[in-house]
């Protein structure tokens, strides 16, 4: 044993024996030098004794500790299981609810747009409704229609689909939306389509003008491409009219293109 623990024990024991004094035992006499030798062997003893029973208490009390522990762990883990099967249970109905609106959504073909603050879509959404038989006139720059292509193209690009049709880039002039951009396949070049938009039944719609590149002819999948470029932004644009207001016309400048719109 230690003999900073023994000269603990020893020292305890003394002070017990002391203060067993006032319980109406005889004061005890100190050890002279002649039976020093016994006392140790008696301090000794004790020490040995002492020893013994924090030894045996220690073992009891960490028994009971490592139960206590054993109860509390295994009623933590009841209770997550518990949390964790009543969580997934509700997310698991979250994500199912969620896919059948998905699924419904594609099946209407109703596919929300992301109105993002300053976008085409969001002039479009906003627009005041006429009132009475008014109309109210909505314009557009090429700029903004540039924007809105760039965050297009962008989007097919993070999907792994980019487009067929690369840098694709919009001019407002001469009656027209010039649409310009180079292709790889079929063929290689650049590609310049003419479109004049028109409504058809309160749509947007657009005929093809002149398309070229370079001295191919221009095939049928470069026109449906740029053609759906249009559509996919200025188009899908245009379909956030708030409800019961429709496309009328569209008058074209140099630069720009107004929209004329009316009550449906």
């Amino acid at each position: 044993m230690d003999s900073k623990l023994r000269h603990f024990i020893l020292a305890f024991g003394l002070v017990l024996w002391v203060s067993s004094c006032g319980n109406g035992r005889s004061t005890p006499t100190l050890p002279n030098a002649a039976n020093a030798g016994e006392a140790g062997e008696q301090a000794n003893a004790l020490a040995t004794q002492a020893a013994q029973v924090i030894a045996e208490q220690g073992d009891e009390l960490a028994t009971q500790a490592a139960a206590t522990i054993v109860a509390q762990t295994e009623a933590l883990a009841t209770q997550a299981t518990e949390f964790m099967a009543e969580e997934g249970a509700t997310l698991a109905a979250q994500d199912a609810q969620l896919l059948e609106e998905d699924a419904a959504l594609l099946e209407s073909g109703d596919i929300p747009v992301t109105l993002e603050p300053g976008s085409l879509a969001e002039k479009f959404a906003t627009v005041p409704i006429p009132s009475g038989g008014g109309t109210v006139e909505i314009t557009v720059t090429d700029d903004e229609l540039n924007q809105a292509i760039a965050v297009g193209q962008a989007a097919k690009a993070q999907t792994g689909t980019p487009s067929l049709i690369q840098n694709p880039q919009v001019v407002f002039t001469g009656g027209y939306i010039v649409l310009s951009g180079t292709i790889a396949e079929p063929v290689s070049g650049q590609l310049t389509v003419s479109f004049a938009p028109y409504v058809a039944d309160g749509t947007l719609q657009f005929d093809v003008v002149e398309a070229s590149i370079g001295q191919f002819r221009v095939p049928p999948v470069a026109l449906q491409t740029a053609e759906s470029t249009l559509n996919s932004t200025l188009g899908e644009a245009m379909s956030q009219l708030p409800e019961g207001v429709g496309l009328q016309s569209i008058v074209m400048g140099e630069g720009t293109m107004t929209v004329i719109i009316a009550k449906a």
